[in-house]
Formats: structure tokens, sequence, C-alpha cells
């Protein structure tokens, strides 16, 4: 029993020490997701003023809306990442502390490639769409061409963001990213060739 204080006395200062690095990196999130706002918004400003913003890909989206939405997602992965490096500067997960900010940074980074690849995915079908009829623009109402390389896409850009969540050795990662990026081309590259030939 007279070990209880000095035990809470221990606790008292772990908390001490650990919650001012907690209320940074809240602090950090909310700086964060402030300047991913204003940041979206003024990127979303200048392409509207830039060029015609017609919307585009399959969602209908304008050019200026994608790429602010980009550049919010951007700014508040790099505020999320620093509130992950500033959690684990404090020593808060005792022995993990290394493997949660590994991962930490690791999951961040994939999600963020999943959000803006969705976005480059959405762009990006009806021009590779158009690419494998042998640049014949078809009706988008009857061609699933474009909703098909759409969702090839969006798969594509989904195992990326998991293999970088979830593969731990870098030449393992870029081996199981050649192997992707190759099977895609050769899959579009098959698909036109076929496409063009019953043309």
């Amino acid at each position: 029993m007279a070990d209880i204080p000095v035990e809470i006395d221990a606790w008292l200062d772990i908390i001490l020490d650990t919650v001012p690095s907690i209320i940074l990196a809240v602090v950090t999130l909310i700086i964060g997701y402030i300047l991913a706002y204003v940041a979206g918004e003024m990127v979303r400003e200048v392409f509207c003023r830039i060029g015609h913003d017609r919307a585009a890909g399959i969602s209908g989206l304008k050019p200026s809306v994608m790429a602010g939405k980009i550049a919010k997602a951007l700014v508040f992965a790099i505020a999320a990442i620093l509130a992950i490096q500033l959690l684990a500067e404090a020593e808060l997960f005792g022995d993990g502390q290394a493997a949660v900010e590994a991962y930490g940074i690791r999951f961040i980074l994939g999600l963020l490639i999943m959000f803006v690849g969705a976005f480059l995915a959405d762009i990006t079908s009806s021009v590779v769409a158009r690419w494998l009829h042998g640049g014949v623009c078809s009706s988008e109402e009857t061609d699933p061409t474009r909703e098909l390389v759409f969702l090839g896409l969006i798969v594509s850009v989904v195992l990326v963001g998991l293999g970088i969540m979830l593969v731990d050795s870098l030449v393992v990662l870029l081996m199981f990213l050649a192997f992707l990026v190759i099977g895609v081309i050769l899959i579009l590259a098959e698909t036109r060739r076929k496409m063009c030939r019953k043309v």
C-alpha cells in the first residue's frame, strides 16, 4: 500500500510530460486543416481563372474543384504526418514508438495516394478510353470503355496505396509497383490492339 502514492506520482509525471505533446499534435491538426482549406480554395480560384473550367471525368467535377481537393489533401497529409511525429517524439507509445511512427506515416501516405489517385483516374479514364478506340470519339452513354478503364485505374491506385501501407521492404514495394505498372500497360496495349483490329 505504501507504493501507491509513488505509482500515482509516476503516472502524474507521465501525464504532465505527454499532455503538452498531445495538445500540440491536436493544434497541429487543427492548423493543418485550416491551412489545407485555405490552400484548396486558393488553388481552386487560380484554376478557375486559368483557361476553360469545364466538367471533366466520369464524376463531372471541374478541374478547379479536383485541384482544390488534391491541394487540401496534400496540405492536411503533411499536418497529419507532423502530428504523428510529435506524438512519437513524446515517447507516448513506449517501445512501439518507432513502429507507430513508421506505420502511421505510411498509412497517411497510402490514403493520400488513394485519394489523389482517384481524381487522376477520373480525369485519365476518358483520355485512355479514347486512346483504346484509336482516337475515335464514341458516345459516352453507349460506350462502357471509359467506366471499365476508370474501374481498372481505381483498383490499381488502391493496390498502390495498400502496398505502401502494408509492405515493409522498399525493394519489395518497388518490385510490386513495377509489376503493377507493367501489368496495367500490357493490359491496356493488348486491349487497344484488339479494339483497333475490330474497327
